[in-house]
């Protein structure tokens, strides 16, 4: 959570930045709300949205400093999507010089939770189809990069699935979470 960075993760970042691309998981408002800070790492950056968690800012306002496992918990069980940033919120990072918006589900599922191969195509299809149609429908867009939700990936076939059938760029499990970056450099 950019919110949870430590200062000296974050200095180093500043300072490293152009060796690293920083990608971010799931559209959390925290995310949006640093926005000015992460500017001035000079980087690739790429947000990747939920969009079915898409906030709508006339129901709530944003919450913060929430972490993802709560936000998560939070939709699954109320449909809360507080955590989150707003449409117009993405469109500015869109426009935002060395950002980019990318995909991560409509409504991050669980595939790992489904029993059958056959399911779990069903339902990473059903719900890409239904991430496509909304970057398409609210932002005229369709984004070229996807995370797998929880990086879960079976074997390779669901990537290489989004590959074939989106012509997607997928990220998964090949990241190195930013608080191991000093650890791996030191």
């Amino acid at each position: 959570m950019i919110h949870e960075i430590t200062s000296n993760v974050l200095d180093f970042i500043r300072k490293e930045g152009s060796n690293y691309l920083l990608t971010f998981d799931d559209g959390l408002f925290s995310q949006y709300y640093y926005l000015n800070e992460l500017k001035k790492i000079n980087t690739k950056k790429i947000f990747f949205v939920s969009t079915g968690l898409v906030h709508d800012l006339s129901k709530s306002s944003q919450l913060l400093n929430i972490d993802c496992r709560t936000a998560h918990k939070n939709f699954f069980e109320n449909g809360d999507t507080s955590p989150y940033m707003t449409k117009d919120q993405i469109k500015e990072i869109m426009k935002t010089k060395d950002c980019e918006v990318g995909g991560h589900s409509h409504l991050h599922p669980r595939f790992k939770n489904l029993s059958s191969l056959k399911e779990k195509i069903d339902a990473l299809t059903k719900d890409t189809d239904l991430m496509m149609e909304w970057f398409l429908d609210e932002l005229n867009f369709i984004p070229k990069k996807y995370c797998l939700p929880y990086n879960f990936d079976y074997h390779g076939l669901l990537s290489s699935l989004l590959k074939e059938k989106y012509n997607l760029e997928v990220f998964g499990r090949g990241r190195i979470k930013v608080e191991e970056i000093i650890n791996i450099t030191d």
